[in-house]
């Protein structure tokens, strides 16, 4: 027989005495990750009972696991206490996740560089407001950085091709200023060679 008063989220209501969400956590009768949402229904500061209703998550985890951040990045969900809660790696789920507790602070935002096996990643997690879930986002770090130092070299590349370019209009344009110049002088050149009967 169904007892709500037995339920973990019923009890969680009460000692919390305001409203909340429990963890994801796999139905018993549809097999698929739900969470509860419940609220304590209070009287005169006394609490009449708990009303509380279950949110199937496919959505939540179609988006998270579908979130396209680039540079084979991808997203995941964190609990609280380090959980992973929604990976694209099911034997990941249940388990602390290292990355996570590495940068993890007491801001609800944080960002930060931390390493697992040798291999360093960036680390970003935002924490999900009402909730206790912190949704974060893992970059490979070399792969990043590599992607910095193509654009940087592209546009050291351009910047001198540009440069080069400069150059060579300001050279022409020159030569083409100084011409009249360079005709004057010939002609002077000229000019005294036969005041001194060099030239006729």
């Amino acid at each position: 027989k169904f007892d709500a008063r037995s339920r973990p989220w019923y009890k969680k209501a009460l000692s919390m005495n305001k409203a909340g969400v429990t963890k994801p956590y796999v139905d018993i009768t549809t097999k698929k990750l739900v969470v509860t949402v419940f609220a304590p229904f209070i009287r005169n500061g006394n609490i009449l009972g708990v009303v509380g209703s279950d949110i199937f998550l496919d959505t939540v985890v179609d988006t998270i696991l579908n979130v396209n951040v680039g540079h084979d990045g991808f997203a995941y969900l964190i609990d609280s206490d380090g959980t992973t809660l929604i990976h694209k790696e099911k034997k990941i789920l249940g388990v602390k996740n290292k990355l996570f507790e590495q940068i993890r602070s007491a801001k609800d935002n944080n960002f930060g560089i931390a390493s697992v096996d040798g291999v360093e990643k960036l680390i970003s997690y935002s924490k999900i407001p009402i909730t206790s879930w912190y949704l974060t986002i893992e970059l490979d770090r070399d792969t990043i950085f590599v992607e910095i130092n193509n654009n940087i070299i592209q546009e050291v590349i351009l910047y001198i091709v540009l440069l080069i370019a400069i150059l060579l209009i300001l050279y022409f344009a020159l030569v083409k200023i100084l011409a009249p110049l360079k005709l004057l002088e010939n002609g002077l050149y000229s000019f005294f060679k036969y005041l001194k009967g060099e030239q006729e």
